[in-house]
This record gives structure tokens, C-alpha cells and sequence, in this order.
């Protein structure tokens, strides 16, 4: 299947600046005003971003993003972009190599 090229607005989502809680719940807005496409960012390292916590917030994402029919994609992190179902994974030039993912 082809899909079309997105346009529009691509979002970002840093772990950072995320509410802790049902952060998917912080972009619905997003998402029903045109988003096209959300990425799940987490750059830094501590207690908040180990664990079950960061692979919570990125199912709460995903689901918010299914909801609204955008896709959703989790930026260098190949496992936890499966475990969710995420759309895609982000993969820069210092992350696994494309066909690990």
C-alpha cells in the first residue's frame, strides 16, 4: 500500500516537558486541531524516564494518537517503539542501524 506524503504540522512530544500523568491526554488538543504526526521524545536519564513510567507515557501517546488516526513514532528507542505498537521509530546517526528496527 502507498500512502501519501504527510503535511502539516509534525509534533514533537519531549518526555521533558510532558505532564507525568496521561500525557496523551496533554496533545488530544494537538491532535484534533490538524497534528499530522507525533514523535515521543526522551533525551534524559533518571528515575523518571526508567521503567514502566516512560513506557507508560508512551502507551498513553500512542493511544491518544490511534484515537485521533495520527500516526505516532517513539525517537531511537527500537524496543520500546514495539512493545507499544508504535507506527515507526526515529532513528538518528549515532542509533541503531535501520535494519535492527
Amino acid at each position: 500500500m502507498t500512502r501519501a506524503p504527510l503535511r502539516g504540522l509534525y509534533l514533537i512530544a519531549d518526555d521533558a516537558l510532558l505532564p507525568a500523568r496521561d500525557p496523551g491526554a496533554a496533545v488530544a488538543p494537538l491532535l484534533a486541531a490538524g497534528v499530522a504526526l507525533v514523535q515521543y521524545r526522551c533525551k534524559h536519564d533518571d528515575a523518571r524516564a526508567r521503567g514502566t513510567g516512560r513506557r507508560a507515557r508512551a502507551a498513553s501517546l500512542q493511544s491518544a494518537c490511534a484515537r485521533a488516526g495520527v500516526p505516532f513514532i517513539v525517537n531511537d528507542d527500537v524496543e520500546l517503539a514495539r512493545a507499544i505498537g508504535a507506527d515507526g521509530v526515529h532513528l538518528g546517526r549515532d542509533d541503531a542501524p535501520p535494519a535492527h528496527a
